[in-house]
């Protein structure tokens, strides 16, 4: 911690071991990444007190209190009474100091870094230390060149998981799921990993429980972190990731890969809760469009296109506003996907939002008036690779991929199929919904592709059209728009928070998309042409030609 007395700084100090094993007990922290996570720390208090006089306080002197004292006296310039010593006793204890480590043992890590630094901050040289050199040093240390999931390679053949010593992190409700999945795919050996000490040691489903230090010495370890709050899942995938030699399989992959290859009843959604979701899709639908007509504000937009990032930019300004992709239903994938191709009129009958009822079109076309629409395009392949994603983790493609990939497709396959399939949907999206509810054609109006946006105003109805990769250069044109200058853009949906955002990664690397496929959007398509320049459109087209099948 540092406390700046005018001119004069306090920096409290303790042994890198000692906060390790502190911080392996208490939150399950590896030790490779509490020992960075000490380094990033205290080049930051370091950078701090260049240039300032200041004070080292050791842990060791705080839990003595009577050295560490006088020189917080001195410092400032203040005299420490009998009441405040009593009182700091009653707060520090020696039980709380759970380990001891020497200067030596700092010196035995081998980590040059962790020692330089730590000496350099007892002995009081940091005005010799060139921070910006030592910060650079820190980059290379924590910079990873490979990917440690294997969620990619688990998509299309589940036995490569085979010869890793698998330990599944967590031995609660999501740990014991997981444990069940890899018994009925035949991998009957594996342990637990718990930084709940009691459960430490304990047998579990045919495992053992171990230690976080334990798991340190497993080098041929798999680790599949099995933990059903969001952020700390995502917390534990980033600390355990600094552990040298294992591998990883996200819950999420191991659920798909577990759906693809049994691909019965008993792993994907029954006929009774494919149409208890397919209601349950509707009536999302339809409580969207109630929002839509009570907001001013509307982001309409056909998704993947950054479209939450605006969302929830507004309502962090106070503006009220409703997310909604949809009012009209000429093709329904997402109902196709869901009960199949031979249920389309089935599909068309049961959505009351369909396009065959006139009289919901009128009434949601008076509704939008005086509404202003936000809407947005963005490069289509993304869209579309994104879109496909999205629908994978909701779990909507879970019956056609198992089929697909039982009858010898690969997961890579069976996404470009889909992605194919969908081609042109977001383009045709400004038709079939935009055009239909405002009766505007953006086609046919100017789009200044330089600026990135336009704004149409007309018949009582104001839409923006701006870009999604000029997004972030667009807050004060929004901000105008809605007539609220509190707007501030946010960052929010991004692909590396989403739960598939490893697989996702990997497929972005690892996809081919065929010539035919890539060349409907890139050569003389009058879509791109309008929204996006030649320049603009080869740097897109560079971007994916790895991608591009030679076949």
């Amino acid at each position: 911690d540092i406390r700046n007395f005018s001119r004069v700084a306090g920096a409290y100090l303790r042994r890198q071991l000692e906060v390790m094993e502190s911080l392996r007990k208490r939150d399950g922290y590896c030790s490779r990444y509490v020992l960075m996570l000490w380094i990033h720390h205290n080049l930051s208090i370091l950078k701090y007190l260049q240039e300032r006089e200041y004070l080292l306080i050791n842990y060791k002197d705080i839990l003595g209190q009577s050295q560490a004292l006088e020189k917080l006296g001195q410092v400032l310039d203040r005299q420490i009474d009998d009441d405040l010593k009593r009182e700091l006793k009653q707060i520090i204890k020696q039980r709380y100091c759970h380990s001891e480590h020497s200067y030596l043992d700092v010196k035995n890590t081998r980590n040059k870094l962790l020692s330089d630094l730590y000496g350099v901050l007892l002995e009081r040289q940091e005005a010799e230390v060139n921070v910006p050199e030592w910060e650079k040093r820190y980059e290379e240390m924590v910079t990873k060149t490979e990917d440690p999931f294997l969620d990619y390679e688990a998509m299309d053949n589940i036995r490569c998981l085979e010869g890793k010593e698998i330990v599944i992190y967590g031995a609660g409700n999501y740990g014991r799921r997981t444990a069940g999945m890899l018994r009925q795919l035949g991998f009957l050996n594996y342990n637990f990993c718990d930084k709940d000490i009691q459960k430490q040691g304990q047998n579990l489903m045919d495992g053992r429980v171990l230690s976080v230090a334990e798991l340190e010495n497993r080098k041929n370890a798999l680790i599949i972190v099995a933990i059903e709050n969001e952020t700390s899942r995502k917390e534990m995938e980033q600390t355990l990731a600094y552990i040298d030699g294992v591998s990883f399989l996200s819950f999420f992959a191991l659920e798909e890969a577990y759906k693809y290859s049994m691909g019965n009843d008993q792993t994907l959604m029954s006929e009774a809760k494919r149409l208890s979701v397919w209601y349950q899709t509707l009536s999302g639908r339809a409580r969207n469009i109630r929002n839509a007509c009570k907001s001013s504000v509307l982001v309409y937009q056909n998704g993947k296109v950054g479209s939450s990032t605006v969302t929830k930019s507004l309502q962090k300004a106070g503006i009220e506003n409703a997310h909604v992709h949809r009012f009209f239903f000429k093709k329904d994938i997402v109902g196709e996907l869901l009960l199949g191709k031979e249920q389309r009129d089935f599909i068309c009958t049961s959505n009351f939002l369909s396009f065959q009822f006139p009289e919901y079109i009128r009434s949601v076309k008076v509704e939008m008036k005086g509404k202003k629409i936000i809407t947005m395009v963005r490069e289509p392949i993304a869209v579309d690779l994104s879109t496909v994603f999205q629908w994978i983790g909701e779990g909507t493609t879970s019956r056609r991929f198992a089929k697909q990939i039982q009858q010898g497709m690969t997961f890579r396959q069976v996404v470009f199929e889909l992605m194919k399939e969908i081609q042109n949907r977001q383009f045709e999206w400004f038709d079939e919904e935009l055009k239909e509810l405002s009766g505007i054609d953006v086609y046919s109006r100017p789009f200044n592709q330089e600026k990135g946006y336009t704004i149409i105003s007309e018949d009582n109805v104001e839409i923006l059209l701006l870009k999604a990769e000029k997004l972030s250069n667009l807050a004060d044109v929004i901000r105008d728009f809605v007539g609220e200058q509190r707007f501030e853009l946010l960052n929010e949906n991004v692909e590396k928070n989403k739960k598939y955002a490893h697989l996702y990664r990997r497929m972005r690397t690892e996809i081919e998309l065929s010539r035919e496929y890539v060349e409907y959007y890139y050569h003389h398509n009058p879509h791109m042409d309008h929204f996006y320049s030649k320049e603009e459109q080869k740097k897109f087209l560079d971007q994916w030609k790895k991608n591009i099948s030679l076949e």
